[in-house]
Protein backbone atom coordinates (compact mmCIF):
# COMPACT_ATOMS: atom_id res chain seq x y z
CA UNK A 1 0.00 0.00 0.00
CA UNK A 2 3.03 2.47 0.40
CA UNK A 3 4.28 2.08 -2.93
CA UNK A 4 0.68 4.35 -3.90
CA UNK A 5 1.02 6.81 -1.76
CA UNK A 6 2.77 10.45 -2.58
CA UNK A 7 4.33 10.36 -5.97
CA UNK A 8 5.09 7.43 -6.50
CA UNK A 9 1.50 5.74 -6.38
CA UNK A 10 1.05 8.83 -8.94
CA UNK A 11 3.51 8.28 -11.52
CA UNK A 12 2.58 3.84 -11.40
CA UNK A 13 -1.34 4.98 -11.93
CA UNK A 14 -0.28 7.74 -14.85
CA UNK A 15 2.08 4.76 -16.55
CA UNK A 16 -1.03 2.63 -16.76
CA UNK A 17 -3.05 4.69 -18.24
CA UNK A 18 0.12 5.81 -20.64
CA UNK A 19 0.31 2.25 -22.09
CA UNK A 20 -3.64 1.73 -22.25
CA UNK A 21 -3.75 4.87 -24.03
CA UNK A 22 -1.27 4.11 -26.50
CA UNK A 23 -2.35 0.10 -26.74
CA UNK A 24 -5.87 1.75 -27.87
CA UNK A 25 -3.94 4.19 -30.36
CA UNK A 26 -1.90 1.82 -32.07
CA UNK A 27 -5.52 -0.27 -32.05
CA UNK A 28 -6.97 2.16 -34.12
CA UNK A 29 -4.46 3.14 -36.52
CA UNK A 30 -4.02 -0.70 -37.46
CA UNK A 31 -7.94 -1.28 -37.00
CA UNK A 32 -8.13 1.99 -39.93
CA UNK A 33 -4.70 0.61 -41.98
CA UNK A 34 -7.03 -2.80 -42.40
CA UNK A 35 -10.53 -1.09 -43.51
CA UNK A 36 -8.79 1.12 -45.77
CA UNK A 37 -8.32 -1.67 -47.76
CA UNK A 38 -11.71 -3.22 -47.10
CA UNK A 39 -9.83 -5.92 -44.78
CA UNK A 40 -11.16 -6.60 -41.15
CA UNK A 41 -9.35 -6.02 -37.73
CA UNK A 42 -10.24 -5.24 -33.84
CA UNK A 43 -11.43 -2.09 -33.17
CA UNK A 44 -11.07 -0.61 -30.07
CA UNK A 45 -14.04 0.56 -27.89
CA UNK A 46 -13.75 3.64 -27.14
CA UNK A 47 -14.99 7.25 -28.79
CA UNK A 48 -14.08 8.21 -32.25
CA UNK A 49 -12.74 11.79 -31.86
CA UNK A 50 -12.21 13.12 -28.42
CA UNK A 51 -11.32 16.81 -27.13
CA UNK A 52 -7.49 18.22 -27.11
CA UNK A 53 -6.29 20.34 -24.48
CA UNK A 54 -6.69 23.53 -26.65
CA UNK A 55 -10.64 22.09 -27.09
CA UNK A 56 -10.04 20.78 -30.95
CA UNK A 57 -11.76 17.79 -31.74
CA UNK A 58 -9.22 15.56 -33.03
CA UNK A 59 -10.11 11.58 -34.29
CA UNK A 60 -9.04 9.57 -31.04
CA UNK A 61 -6.18 7.76 -32.77
CA UNK A 62 -4.35 11.21 -32.87
CA UNK A 63 -5.27 12.71 -29.97
CA UNK A 64 -2.17 13.52 -27.44
CA UNK A 65 -1.77 11.18 -24.54
CA UNK A 66 -2.00 14.13 -22.33
CA UNK A 67 -5.21 14.87 -23.08
CA UNK A 68 -7.23 11.15 -23.11
CA UNK A 69 -5.25 11.00 -19.82
CA UNK A 70 -6.43 14.39 -18.79
CA UNK A 71 -10.00 15.11 -20.17
CA UNK A 72 -12.31 13.14 -18.36
CA UNK A 73 -14.96 14.02 -21.14
CA UNK A 74 -12.88 12.18 -23.73
CA UNK A 75 -14.53 8.68 -21.85
CA UNK A 76 -17.89 9.38 -21.23
CA UNK A 77 -20.54 7.67 -23.01
CA UNK A 78 -22.47 10.60 -24.63
CA UNK A 79 -26.00 10.05 -25.53
CA UNK A 80 -26.14 9.68 -29.17
CA UNK A 81 -22.75 8.44 -30.04
CA UNK A 82 -22.98 5.74 -32.79
CA UNK A 83 -19.69 3.99 -31.51
CA UNK A 84 -21.23 2.81 -27.87
CA UNK A 85 -24.76 1.73 -29.15
CA UNK A 86 -26.60 2.92 -26.25
CA UNK A 87 -29.34 5.19 -27.44
CA UNK A 88 -31.37 6.21 -24.52
CA UNK A 89 -28.25 6.47 -22.50
CA UNK A 90 -28.55 9.50 -19.57
CA UNK A 91 -25.64 12.39 -20.04
CA UNK A 92 -22.77 11.93 -17.63
CA UNK A 93 -24.22 8.51 -16.48
CA UNK A 94 -21.18 6.48 -17.34
CA UNK A 95 -17.73 6.43 -18.59
CA UNK A 96 -14.73 4.34 -19.82
CA UNK A 97 -12.08 2.83 -17.37
CA UNK A 98 -8.90 4.16 -19.99
CA UNK A 99 -6.76 0.68 -18.31
CA UNK A 100 -10.01 -1.52 -18.99
CA UNK A 101 -9.80 -1.66 -22.96
CA UNK A 102 -12.45 -3.86 -24.81
CA UNK A 103 -11.63 -4.77 -28.36
CA UNK A 104 -14.49 -5.62 -31.11
CA UNK A 105 -13.83 -8.80 -33.54
CA UNK A 106 -16.08 -8.39 -36.67
CA UNK A 107 -19.56 -9.61 -36.39
CA UNK A 108 -21.94 -7.21 -35.32
CA UNK A 109 -22.39 -4.19 -37.10
CA UNK A 110 -22.92 -0.33 -35.08
CA UNK A 111 -26.81 -1.15 -34.45
CA UNK A 112 -25.94 -4.88 -32.73
CA UNK A 113 -26.87 -6.91 -35.59
CA UNK A 114 -25.63 -9.64 -36.37
CA UNK A 115 -23.13 -9.60 -39.46
CA UNK A 116 -23.24 -12.34 -42.38
CA UNK A 117 -20.05 -13.66 -40.82
CA UNK A 118 -17.78 -13.10 -37.72
CA UNK A 119 -15.12 -13.83 -35.73
CA UNK A 120 -15.80 -15.21 -32.76
CA UNK A 121 -14.06 -13.73 -29.52
CA UNK A 122 -14.00 -16.65 -28.09
CA UNK A 123 -11.54 -18.09 -30.26
CA UNK A 124 -9.29 -15.58 -30.32
CA UNK A 125 -9.09 -15.45 -26.34
CA UNK A 126 -8.17 -19.37 -27.12
CA UNK A 127 -5.62 -18.75 -29.47
CA UNK A 128 -4.00 -15.98 -27.22
CA UNK A 129 -4.06 -18.38 -23.93
CA UNK A 130 -1.72 -20.13 -25.75
CA UNK A 131 1.14 -17.49 -25.51
CA UNK A 132 -0.11 -16.96 -21.93
CA UNK A 133 -2.41 -13.92 -22.87
CA UNK A 134 -5.17 -14.28 -20.50
CA UNK A 135 -8.33 -11.40 -21.55
CA UNK A 136 -10.21 -10.48 -18.75
CA UNK A 137 -13.79 -11.01 -20.48
CA UNK A 138 -14.70 -12.78 -23.02
CA UNK A 139 -18.55 -12.06 -25.15
CA UNK A 140 -19.47 -13.66 -28.22
CA UNK A 141 -17.24 -10.60 -30.08
CA UNK A 142 -15.68 -8.80 -28.07
CA UNK A 143 -12.51 -9.25 -25.76
CA UNK A 144 -11.38 -7.13 -22.72
CA UNK A 145 -7.64 -6.75 -21.88
CA UNK A 146 -7.12 -5.08 -18.35
CA UNK A 147 -3.71 -2.94 -17.95
CA UNK A 148 -2.51 -3.29 -14.40
CA UNK A 149 0.95 -1.84 -12.95
CA UNK A 150 3.97 -3.49 -14.47
CA UNK A 151 2.33 -3.59 -18.15
CA UNK A 152 5.38 -2.02 -20.18
CA UNK A 153 5.80 -1.71 -23.96
CA UNK A 154 7.34 -4.70 -24.73
CA UNK A 155 4.07 -6.33 -22.76
CA UNK A 156 2.24 -3.94 -25.36
CA UNK A 157 3.83 -5.00 -28.20
CA UNK A 158 3.83 -8.43 -27.11
CA UNK A 159 0.13 -8.46 -27.27
CA UNK A 160 -0.67 -6.67 -30.81
CA UNK A 161 1.68 -9.26 -32.42
CA UNK A 162 0.29 -11.57 -30.66
CA UNK A 163 -3.51 -10.03 -32.23
CA UNK A 164 -1.80 -9.81 -35.54
CA UNK A 165 -0.33 -13.54 -35.90
CA UNK A 166 -4.19 -14.12 -35.05
CA UNK A 167 -5.53 -12.56 -37.89
CA UNK A 168 -3.10 -13.92 -40.45
CA UNK A 169 -3.55 -17.16 -39.17
CA UNK A 170 -7.31 -16.42 -39.22
CA UNK A 171 -6.75 -14.99 -43.30
CA UNK A 172 -5.40 -18.48 -43.79
CA UNK A 173 -8.02 -20.77 -42.73
CA UNK A 174 -4.76 -22.26 -40.65
CA UNK A 175 -5.25 -25.87 -39.41
CA UNK A 176 -6.69 -25.42 -35.86
CA UNK A 177 -5.60 -28.89 -34.45
CA UNK A 178 -1.93 -26.96 -35.22
CA UNK A 179 -2.82 -23.49 -33.50
CA UNK A 180 -5.25 -25.06 -31.18
CA UNK A 181 -4.25 -28.75 -30.30
CA UNK A 182 -6.06 -28.91 -26.97
CA UNK A 183 -9.30 -27.40 -28.22
CA UNK A 184 -8.97 -30.32 -30.55
CA UNK A 185 -8.17 -32.83 -27.80
CA UNK A 186 -10.95 -32.01 -26.00
CA UNK A 187 -13.38 -32.83 -28.85
CA UNK A 188 -11.83 -34.03 -32.44
CA UNK A 189 -14.91 -35.26 -33.56
CA UNK A 190 -16.32 -31.88 -33.73
CA UNK A 191 -12.89 -29.96 -34.04
CA UNK A 192 -10.40 -32.84 -36.16
CA UNK A 193 -9.78 -31.68 -40.07
CA UNK A 194 -11.33 -28.04 -39.76
CA UNK A 195 -9.66 -24.31 -40.15
CA UNK A 196 -10.02 -21.24 -37.75
CA UNK A 197 -12.81 -19.97 -39.80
Amino acid sequence: ANMMKGESGLSLTNEVNREAIIFRQNMRQLFNDYTAENDWFFKPWNAETVTEMNGDKVKFEDASVESLMTIQQNWKLTPGDKWHGFDEIDNDWCMLDPIKVSLLTPGLDDNGNFLETGVPAALVTAYLGRFGIVPTRTTDFQVMFLFSMGITKGKRDTLINTLLSFKRHYDANADIETLLPELVASAPEVYRGLGLK
